[in-house]
């Protein structure tokens, strides 16, 4: 990995009984900490990382599991219809089904 990136993540999970699975996650990913961008002339740091927090439970039986995640995400690289930047709208549900067999 390039010097200049930085990233790390952290997870918790907890059964609660014997069918229904919970957890939450939050990782962190900054591609260039060395990034600056030009305002007036003048070289200004800009933040280019990426966050999101994870909220996730799952229901579990032998023969598969269907699991739920709603991810939080923060994206400071958007520009607002004014031009000053903002967090991009990138909030993400996912609804995911394993069959084992």
């Amino acid at each position: 990995r390039d010097a200049r990136e930085m990233g790390y993540y952290a997870a918790l999970t907890q059964a609660v009984g014997r069918h229904l699975l919970v957890g939450v996650r939050y990782d962190f990913y900054d591609p260039d900490r060395d990034h600056y961008v030009r305002n007036a002339g003048d070289l200004v740091p800009s933040d280019s990382s990426y966050s999101t927090w994870a909220f996730m439970a799952a229901l579990v039986s032998p023969w598969g599991r269907l699991m739920a995640e709603y991810d939080v995400n923060r994206n400071h690289l958007g520009i607002s219809s004014t031009g000053t930047p903002t967090d991009l709208a990138d909030n993400a549900f996912t609804l995911r089904g394993e069959v084992r067999f």
